[in-house]
């Protein structure tokens, strides 16, 4: 039994649940995964500097000097915080985060269960400091959706309880930017495994082969910018 909620998730059962899966990784553990990636890249490329571990993937060439590591830590450690978040957080000193998900809240075998759950939404809506709507197309035309951001609303305390819309297309889009920034960052992290077998010398790699390699990932990434920037405007 808990005294509140951080977060009440407003949503249409017609949905993909992989939609809903990704809009909530953003909401919840996206914060503390961008914190992971940057923070373990700088912390690992500061023990490189300080020959506290030793420098892997290298990539010399004209004028430069590259190592791969860093980049492959952070990219690890940000996909394991996006992911894991919720479930580690109390190794940080924090305690859970109380959302109220009505699929997982709301018994949906017994209906005794059932119809309590369903009488007490007001007390649900009540203690939320957050109302998050996972927002698709159909979401106005689900009359129970209507009725549970109408009761929010009502009972709302300015100030102490918010509103927020969270498309659900957005993830998707933020995602497959992500993905692109990942692949443009590869070269960096496979050019001194692969590099070899393909007759290339990581010890002396020419800068335009080396920029050449990055195209792929940067053309994707201005894509999914394009895309995301399109899906605003509409």
């Amino acid at each position: 039994i808990v005294s509140f909620l951080h977060d009440f998730f407003s949503h249409s059962w017609r949905t993909a649940r992989l939609d809903k899966w990704a809009a909530l990784l953003l909401y919840l553990n996206v914060r503390a995964a961008a914190v992971a990636m940057v923070g373990s890249c700088f912390l690992w490329a500061l023990l490189e500097d300080f020959k506290a571990v030793p420098r892997l993937l290298v990539i010399t060439g004209p004028g430069y000097y590259f190592s791969g590591m860093p980049v492959l830590v952070g990219l690890c450690s940000g996909c394991f915080f996006l992911i894991n978040w919720q479930r580690i957080r109390k190794f940080f000193g924090l305690g859970p985060r109380y959302c109220f998900l009505d699929k997982v809240c709301i018994d949906q075998v017994d209906e005794v269960r059932k119809s309590a759950g369903i009488a007490s939404l007001g007390a649900f809506l009540g203690s939320a400091e957050n109302f998050v709507v996972l927002f698709s197309p159909d979401y106005f035309s689900r009359l129970w959706c209507c009725y549970e951001l109408a009761a929010f609303r009502h009972l709302q305390v300015a100030g102490k309880q918010k509103i927020t819309f969270l498309p659900l297309a957005f993830p998707r889009v933020l995602f497959a930017n992500a993905v692109a920034q990942s692949v443009m960052c590869l070269p960096h992290v496979l050019l001194p495994i692969f590099g070899p077998w393909v007759g290339i010398d990581i010890n002396n790699v020419d800068t335009n082969m080396y920029l050449a390699l990055c195209i792929p990932g940067s053309l994707l990434s201005a894509w999914t910018m394009y895309e995301a920037q399109r899906y605003v405007d509409a």
